[in-house]
C-alpha cells in the first residue's frame, strides 16, 4: 500500500464518499504490508469502485 492510501481511505470515510481505485482485492492470508486499498477500505466500512463502476454509478454519459 502506497503511503497515501491510508489518508485517502480515512477522508473517504470522514466525508462519507467513495473510493476509485483500479487495485484488486488480495486474498485472504496477505501480508499486512502487501494489503490493497480494497482491503484496507473494507475494513474501514468505505465502498470501493473501479473508474467505470463509478462512472455508471454517477449515469455519466459520453
Amino acid at each position: 500500500m502506497n503511503e497515501a492510501d491510508p489518508f485517502v481511505i480515512a477522508h473517504a470515510k470522514f466525508e462519507g464518499s467513495d473510493v476509485v481505485s483500479e487495485e484488486n482485492r488480495k486474498g485472504p492470508g496477505v501480508i499486512d504490508k502487501n494489503l490493497k486499498i480494497p482491503n484496507v477500505a473494507d475494513e474501514h466500512q468505505v465502498r470501493v469502485l473501479k473508474f467505470f463502476d463509478y462512472v455508471r454509478t454517477e449515469g455519466w454519459s459520453f
